[in-house]
């Protein structure tokens, strides 16, 4: 068992805040958080679907009011100094470029939504307008 203390002893990331939910991912290696078929570098590099998948149901289970942590580990030493920050902004980044592309999908669906309703109003208001009895 460990306990906060081997935690925070053997920890290379942010301290994790009290209230946070946290969703805990373990792998061999850092590389399998990643789609190896994308070319970027680390950093910009998109997450493995399946890794993408299991934080994100997770998130859900936990309900959108609840603050998350993610916590990650890995079963062998901390490799380069910034490793964890290098992580840290690498899942930062991809679910803020993640959130960028549904927020702009989303605005349009509601420009084609708003459009549809009009022409759906027009076409009402013709139809009771001119109708035939």
């Amino acid at each position: 068992m460990t306990t906060g203390a081997d935690l925070a002893e053997h920890s290379s990331g942010d301290p994790i805040p009290a209230k946070c939910s946290v969703i805990r991912v373990h792998v061999t290696e850092l590389r399998q958080l990643f789609n190896s078929i994308d070319p970027s570098p680390f950093r910009s590099r998109d997450l493995d679907p399946r890794a993408e998948e299991f934080i994100v149901g997770w998130a859900k289970d936990f309900g959108r009011t609840q603050h998350l942590a993610l916590e990650v580990s890995i079963d062998r030493s901390a490799g380069l100094p910034d490793e964890a920050a290098v992580l840290r902004d690498a899942i930062h980044e991809f679910f803020r470029q993640r959130a960028l592309g549904y927020r702009q999908r989303l605005r349009e669906l509601l420009r084609v939504g708003r459009i549809k309703l009009a022409i759906g109003l027009v076409a009402l208001a013709l139809i009771i307008r001119y109708r035939v009895v």
